[in-house]
């Protein structure tokens, strides 16, 4: 009977700790993301469209892919410079762990010299174009607050209906973007469009994946734009063509 009592006293007393119900359904919607990428062919030919506030367009050949690492897998982009030479960007997602940026120039197409990049790196334009290495590997999902928003004003993009993610990091970053808000469709789980905004809610950036298609049962992304909004300008990387392997 006493003890019986005891543990009636102890089930009143208890109390569950409280958690965010969408906490957990956000952290499963960025693991998905970061499992996928934005691309999954090993070897693709596009061209990074850079149109400056002020001044020329100006148009860089790439080489870029996505294959399997180890446990992980990494992402590979080449740019062609106006000198000839080319910038090598090598992007490393570990399992369990955050991508790993690494960059080198060469006069050819052989890596040599390469570096690994710090985090202020990453958030530092890529081949003179918008995107930084952080966008391309998707670093924001990543970050310790992945929050699914139940209560988002909008929920369509591009005529697309879609789950809305935020992400968020230390707020005390003084470099980049400290909080994106993605927009990941319903239907083929790609990433439609994200705001990236500094820690006092300024909007630095925004991503959008402009022109996709089914191709064999599969979604290909042929088109991403994405916008600094501090600058006033705007990189268009269009995806040619799947070329034959070497």
């Amino acid at each position: 009977m006493k003890r019986t009592l005891l543990l009636l006293l102890l089930a009143l007393s208890w109390e569950p700790v409280a958690q965010d119900p969408e906490t957990a359904p956000g952290e499963r919607l960025a693991a998905r993301m970061r499992d996928s990428g934005l691309w999954e062919s090993p070897r693709i030919r596009g061209t990074l469209n850079i149109r400056p506030r002020r001044g020329e367009p100006l148009a860089r050949e790439i080489l870029l892919g996505s294959r399997p690492a180890g446990t992980g897998w990494r992402t590979t982009i080449r740019a062609t410079l106006e000198d000839g030479k080319f910038l090598h960007l090598r992007i490393v997602h570990p399992p369990g762990g955050p991508p790993r940026y690494h960059l080198a120039e060469s006069e050819d197409d052989r890596v040599r010299a390469e570096r690994e990049l710090s985090p202020q790196e990453i958030m530092q334009p890529f081949a003179g174009s918008d995107f930084w290495p952080a966008d391309l590997g998707l670093h924001f999902f990543h970050w310790p607050v992945q929050t699914l928003q139940v209560d988002a004003r909008i929920w369509m993009r591009k005529g697309i209906a879609c789950h809305v993610l935020e992400s968020r990091m230390d707020p005390e970053a003084d470099h980049g973007y400290t909080r994106v808000r993605s927009w990941i469709s319903r239907d083929h789980g790609g990433l439609v469009y994200a705001e990236a905004r500094d820690r006092e809610g300024r909007r630095v950036k925004t991503f959008e994946v402009s022109d996709i298609e089914k191709v064999e049962g599969e979604w290909r992304v042929r088109e991403l734009r994405i916008r600094d909004d501090r600058i006033r300008s705007t990189t268009r990387l269009e995806i040619r063509e799947d070329p034959p392997a070497d």
